[in-house]
């Protein structure tokens, strides 16, 4: 467990900025929602959700790491692996939906280009 609390240090720094990254974005989807006067309501909606979500999910770890740094003890570490593991799950998650909803755009300009020239 040496060599994983070592880590915790940056970790925790990372989670922090990423969490004020995200609560920036968030800031900047909720613009985007109320400047668009409804255009793109499902993309800014499902782009705002997503952002509460990675803010919650990146200051547990950042809460957990900060634990596992103080008390040093194997349970608080095993805590912030399990943090950490909700992330990424949730980012490839996000990125599978990414893929599949891009290969099926990909086919329907393919098919648009195709019926396009008879």
């Amino acid at each position: 467990m040496n060599n994983i609390s070592e880590h915790l240090p940056a970790a925790t720094r990372w989670s922090f900025a990423m969490f004020v990254v995200m609560i920036i974005s968030v800031f900047f989807t909720l613009l985007s929602l109320f400047n668009n006067q409804g255009k793109d309501l499902f993309w800014n909606l499902y782009s705002l959700a997503m952002g509460i979500w990675q803010i919650v999910l990146f200051r547990a770890y950042y809460k957990a790491c900060t634990v596992a740094m103080d008390s040093g003890e194997a349970g608080d570490i095993e805590r912030a692996c399990e943090a950490q593991m909700k992330i990424i799950r949730l980012l490839g998650v996000l990125m599978l939906i990414t893929i599949i909803f891009g290969t099926i755009a990909l086919f329907a300009w393919l098919a648009m280009l195709a019926t396009a020239g008879r």
